[in-house]
């Protein structure tokens, strides 16, 4: 799947990235032992990894996975991390908070290789929006 007309990264996925990619398809899988399902997951189905599409910021717009979350599972809460902060996770966190989401960001499990961007993120532009957390409460929500 080729990112929209209107990406920024366009150019660059179609130059380089694609290219690359065909020629090493093996570097696009997406291994199904890293990917907790609602069947198998250790928190009673409540648990789902998703992938987000080239040239999206926003992993709700992944094919799927927004009946999966609210007619399927019934959720309302996302509790999220990922790499990089000043990309997907912020963008997740905007785009789900739109569609009324109540978004937690897992501070520890987040990362940008900018750190002073990430800081700013977390400590600043992040709690306007959404809450931010430790780890170890991120955890305790899962449990129950």
């Amino acid at each position: 799947m080729d990112p929209p007309a209107t990406s920024k990264g366009t150019e660059e996925w179609l130059s380089a990235i694609k290219p690359a990619l065909s020629a090493m398809p093996e570097m696009a899988a997406e291994y199904s032992d890293f990917a907790i399902t609602a069947a198998d997951g250790p928190s009673g189905g409540r648990e789902s990894t998703s992938f987000r599409n080239p040239g999206y910021l926003s992993a709700v717009v992944a094919e799927g996975i927004l009946p999966l979350l609210r007619e399927k599972l019934g959720v309302g809460h996302l509790i999220m991390c990922g790499i990089t902060t000043s990309g997907p996770v912020l963008g997740t966190a905007l785009h789900a908070t739109d569609l009324d989401f109540v978004v937690t960001v897992v501070e520890g499990a987040s990362w940008d290789p900018n750190e002073q961007v990430h800081r700013a993120l977390i400590d600043t532009v992040i709690p306007t929006l959404a809450w931010v957390s430790t780890v170890e409460d991120a955890v305790g929500y899962m449990s129950g």
